[in-house]
């Protein structure tokens, strides 16, 4: 806006905002972390964000589970290292992957403790 009163107000309403959200961070986060631990539906839809492109930083958690296991039913037996001979199943399997793995076995919720701490953010975003 050009009107310098409707942008101060704003800024500082905003301000408020973010005051009242921080608060509400400090005092509940380990209530949270506690309830994250009983229900991750919200964390499905929760996608990572990160200053480059990864497949699953365009994918809630339920979205990648569901690519790895379609990748591992339909196209698990195709040859991904012809050197090797090793296939997409193989590969997935070397990582842990398998058909009775879950969601929530991926380890790619989101927790408070993500913030501001790149290494704990990344290493949630991995498969097992």
């Amino acid at each position: 806006s050009k009107d310098s009163k409707t942008r101060s107000f704003c800024d500082e309403r905003m301000k408020l905002h973010e005051l009242a959200f921080d608060s509400y961070q400090i005092k509940n986060q380990l209530k949270e972390l506690e309830a994250d631990k009983k229900d991750f539906t919200d964390f499905y839809r929760v996608p990572k964000i990160d200053c480059h492109l990864h497949y699953e930083s365009i994918a809630t958690t339920k979205q990648f589970y569901d690519w790895l296991k379609g990748k591992y039913d339909t196209e698990g037996d195709i040859v991904a290292d012809s050197e090797t001979g090793k296939t997409i199943k193989h590969f997935l399997e070397e990582e842990g992957f398998h058909s009775d793995v879950s969601a929530d076995d991926l380890g790619t919720q989101a927790t408070f403790l993500m913030k501001n701490n790149f290494a704990e953010f990344n290493n949630s975003f991995n498969p097992p």
